[in-house]
């Protein structure tokens, strides 16, 4: 895992020297001599077949044929990797991202030591938004233990 990593970096570093015209394109062009190259030490993988596809775009949602929405505004911060939300001015607010999130979900499952009807409150109407959405399924695991969860909040 170490080395993966490791390896992750170095091409993350190349890829973002890559600047100017047809920049994505030229990025395309460097993963696949890096696949290519992989493939060549360790034939018989079907690593042919792991090359981006020429015209290579970033898959940004997937939205079902009957949905009404025009323009879907994403979180802030992706769930891919990790981030600090200080509560600074220059940091996006936890409920501003979890606003984001809720609004473009189907499903939410969310696992917490406790709830608290102060922080539910913040989310409270796109919790009820989401739930009234046909399709969509919200589950909650939390616990009782000491007291600390409001009962309103779980209501």
């Amino acid at each position: 895992m170490a080395l993966s990593t490791y390896v992750q970096q170095v091409l993350s570093r190349v890829l973002d020297t890559i600047h100017g015209e047809k920049r994505l394109e030229r990025q395309v062009a460097t993963c696949n001599e890096v696949v290519r190259s992989i493939a060549g030490l360790h034939p018989g993988l079907g690593l042919d077949e792991a090359a981006i596809a020429e015209g290579a775009q970033r898959l940004m949602s997937l939205l079902k044929k009957e949905s009404t929405w025009s323009r879907i505004e994403r979180p802030d911060t992706p769930l891919a990797s990790g981030s600090l939300l200080t509560g600074t001015r220059l940091d996006p607010s936890l409920a501003s991202q979890l606003r984001k999130e809720i609004s473009t979900s189907d499903r939410i499952d969310i696992l917490c030591s406790f709830l608290k009807w102060s922080g539910v409150r913040i989310i409270g109407p796109e919790l009820e938004s989401f739930c009234h959405r046909p399709g969509t399924r919200l589950r909650i695991i939390t616990t009782s233990y000491m007291g600390a969860t409001d009962m309103k909040a779980v209501d």
